[in-house]
């Protein structure tokens, strides 16, 4: 378990539709940061993301994007 969020895209029938999120235990993020698959099914995911209000700029490449969360998520106890 590395304590990453998960970004899933959700359908209206309460599905997954796309996890633009991925996990790496080696590396390290704050708890508003997620690190974005851009790759694959995923290719060209950030923009919308960016243009939703949900991610801001990418902050550094850590095998993947790492985004800064703009929603509000709740600290994992």
């Amino acid at each position: 378990m590395t304590g990453h969020i998960a970004l899933l895209l959700i359908d209206k029938e309460g599905d997954v539709f796309l996890k633009a999120s991925t996990t790496r235990p080696d590396i390290a993020l704050a708890h508003d940061e997620v690190l974005l698959k851009d790759y694959s099914e995923n290719t060209g995911i950030i923009e919308p993301l960016q243009r939703a209000g949900v991610i801001g700029p990418e902050l550094r490449v850590d095998f993947c994007p790492v985004h800064k969360l703009l929603l509000s998520v709740p600290p994992v106890v």
